[in-house]
């Protein structure tokens, strides 16, 4: 009697939103290279639409090494060309030169590996799928955290970070059309991550960091620096308010404040709509300690997406 053998499972991988602690994702993708786990679909929202577009085109060990070379100076560079637009903080030109390093000029519906990216239509709430036109304006369509970065425009819409409204996206990845979905959540294990902080600032080697970023390049002082060098003409009061936000005794600046009121609603949505949508393997990173902008803790935070994805994966890849 002939056994047939089981024909394999379509894998989606869903790579959520979360910053700089989307670093993590790079981890998980290297657990899932290393134990051969086909990837047939992947979605991404914000960073994960990032990573994710990247891993889609072949350029992942690009974006790897241009992560693990980032320093507080490049960030600043790259990430806050501060102009005070009308519907932002930054107008994201930088943005795009950067994630033109890695990525060819591409559209999305041309990659081997599909790829979708998640979007906000901010206008009216709606969510965006985005699965044709330029990855690279897909990607800056759906890393635009409201109030930060300046919304994308496109066919009539207003869009900015899809993570307002699927932070980790599981529904996509089922939608087109796979059977077995590993959700990546980088906005867990947020609970005493103020006090993982402190420990960690507190070690010999972090405090040597730090204060070469206080001396040397702290983007607070670069960011009021990019002000008062492109606004030299305004009032000086309003300079005043300026450098005051940007002042670390002050307590946590806009962006800040910004960026840790829509991580924490994200937070939200995303434990929801995990319970709604169930992924077949949830992973989650302990990366919940990493603050809006630190990229340049790439290498922990690869680190610690493979280390929460191996085990996992380990134990399940024989039911793919």
């Amino acid at each position: 009697m002939h056994q047939h053998k089981r024909k394999r499972r379509q894998v989606g991988l869903a790579l959520g939103a979360g910053a700089a602690r989307g670093t993590a994702h790079l981890g998980v993708l290297k657990a899932i290279d290393e134990l051969d786990i086909p990837v047939d679909f992947v979605a991404g929202t914000s960073i994960g639409s990032l990573v994710g577009g990247v891993y889609a085109s072949g350029q992942v060990d690009r974006l790897e090494e241009v992560l693990l070379g980032l320093d507080w100076k490049e960030i600043i560079y790259h990430f806050f060309e501060v102009s005070f637009p009308r519907s932002g903080l930054v107008d994201g030109k930088r943005i795009v030169e950067f994630i033109s390093q890695f990525i060819n000029p591409i559209d999305i519906d041309e990659l081997a590996l599909p790829f979708h990216a998640v979007a906000t239509e901010i206008m009216t709430g709606d969510e965006v799928v985005l699965k044709s036109g330029p990855l690279i304006e897909c990607i800056r369509a759906s890393i635009a955290m409201p109030g930060i970065f300046t919304p994308v425009l496109r066919d009539g819409l207003v869009l900015v970070d899809g993570g307002l409204v699927n932070p980790v996206p599981v529904s996509i990845v089922r939608e087109m059309g796979a059977d077995f979905v590993i959700a990546v959540d980088i906005n867990a294990n947020r609970v005493g991550a103020r006090q993982r902080v402190a420990e960690r600032i507190n070690t010999e080697k972090e405090c040597e960091t730090m204060a070469f970023v206080s001396e040397n390049s702290d983007w607070r002082d670069r960011v009021t620096a990019a002000i008062n060098a492109q606004w030299n003409r305004i009032d000086h009061k309003l300079k005043d308010r300026l450098q005051h936000w940007t002042n670390p005794s002050g307590g946590p600046n806009i962006i800040d404040v910004i960026g840790n009121t829509i991580r924490i609603m994200e937070t939200q949505i995303g434990e929801t709509m995990l319970k709604i949508t169930a992924p077949d393997i949830v992973i989650r990173p302990d990366v919940g300690h990493f603050s809006f902008m630190e990229f340049n803790r790439a290498a922990e935070g690869i680190q610690a997406g493979y280390e929460a994805a191996k085990p996992i994966l380990e134990a399940r890849c024989n039911e793919i």
